[in-house]
């Protein structure tokens, strides 16, 4: 069943902030509520991080870590860059093959 994420919404200052003595009022952390969700039940999400801004002005500096606290299905990363400026380096630890 879908969920009204409007109605069920709570945007915050992203709280990991204090912990590192940093605070950036852009970086804001989205938590919804999930009404009538029962044990057993099973949650189907799917998110997306927008990055409007690089921290360094002219560069791109990213770490994407493939893993969370529950089972990961399918996981994708893509990154738009403009073509006069490619990455230099990107690395994959432990390849998995492609199905």
């Amino acid at each position: 069943m879908p969920v009204d994420v409007a109605a069920n919404s709570k945007e915050s200052i992203d709280e990991s902030q204090m912990q590192m003595n940093i605070y950036d009022p852009n970086m804001k952390v989205l938590s919804v509520n999930i009404p009538a969700l029962e044990i057993g039940d099973v949650v189907h999400a799917i998110t997306r991080q927008t990055t409007e801004r690089p921290i360094i002005p002219g560069e791109f500096a990213e770490e994407s870590v493939f893993e969370g606290g529950g089972y990961i299905r399918h996981m994708s990363y893509e990154i738009h860059a403009p073509a006069e400026r490619p990455l230099k380096r990107i690395a994959l630890r432990d390849p998995w093959p492609a199905p």
